[in-house]
């Protein structure tokens, strides 16, 4: 009887351990453009924000006071490799948000990358105001930006 216990009892941690994993990290489709689709992650990255057809849900915060870093995740749904995919800033932010695209330079079909962002020395108060991404002759997809204290 202990034996079968013991047995029960270590089925149902694995299957525990399983659905956690599952999903803890869910694979959200986000703002998808005709050849890319982008998923919002937040400096914990372990949350990911849903954002259906509308810009306004799709949002990254960057916080002043503390060294963090929030990031985008793009998904290539071609089939051809996308190349120089990164994000625009308007020129009033190009000195406040740092963005390291190195990873998205070539991404090949079926593939993903990160473009990750963290606010500078002169970063400043920013509402929500949305970004554009896209690569060399891509489609654009956008996302939400905001930095808080």
């Amino acid at each position: 009887m202990r034996k079968n216990l013991l047995k029960t009892m270590i089925v149902l941690s694995i299957g525990l351990l399983t659905y956690e994993t599952t999903f803890s990290l869910p694979q959200i489709i986000l703002n998808k453009a005709d050849d890319f689709s982008i998923e919002i992650g937040t400096v914990s990255k372990s949350t990911f924000s849903s954002c259906g057809n509308s810009i306004a849900n799709c949002l990254v915060t960057l916080k002043l006071m503390i060294h963090n870093e929030g990031f985008v995740i793009i998904h290539n749904n071609s089939s051809r490799t996308l190349t120089n995919v990164r994000a625009y800033f308007p020129e009033e932010l190009q000195n406040q948000v740092d963005q390291n695209a190195s990873a998205c330079i070539s991404l090949a079909p079926g593939l993903s990358c990160r473009l990750t962002f963290r606010p500078t020395t002169m970063s400043q108060f920013l509402e929500r105001t949305a970004i554009p991404i896209h690569g060399d002759k891509t489609s654009t997809a956008f996302f939400d930006l905001q930095i808080t204290e």
